[in-house]
């Protein structure tokens, strides 16, 4: 099952859900303003990132510039921590399953969430009207 953590008012957010609505994925969505994530969900993300902590954080929100914090020089525990108190300087949407973890929403990124089966039916779909023209 795909979990798809957002923020309300994140337009990425709003376009992310609409993607995976769309193309018909089941998701379970966890609003970070309102449900809050919990260490052990920060700390999952962390174990799956390939940039462990700055895949996470957004530093260009407001949220993480008005905190006066060196956040690369807090120890592990104490960035996990200020994470699940500041939902709002982590980076959104999240979008993960079992196997796959994505920051941000990008369209090409996304199709990684798609059934082989339908990226290979799109892809054929694509190759035939472009042979076509």
């Amino acid at each position: 099952m795909i979990k798809l953590y957002t923020s309300g008012s994140s337009k990425s957010s709003r376009e992310a859900r609409a993607w995976l609505e769309a193309n018909g994925l089941p998701f379970e969505e966890i609003s970070l303003s309102k449900q809050g994530i919990t260490k052990a969900q920060i700390l999952e993300l962390l174990a799956r990132s390939e940039d462990g902590i700055d895949s996470l954080v957004s530093r260009r929100s407001k949220a993480f510039q008005a905190l006066d914090v060196d956040f690369d020089a807090l120890p592990l525990k104490e960035a996990v921590e200020l994470l699940s108190k500041q939902p709002a300087i982590l980076r959104r949407p999240i979008i993960v399953d079992d196997r796959r973890l994505l920051f941000g929403f990008n369209q090409d990124s996304v199709r990684v969430f798609l059934p082989r089966e339908v990226r290979r039916q799109k892809l054929w779909a694509a190759l035939v009207n472009t042979s076509s023209v």
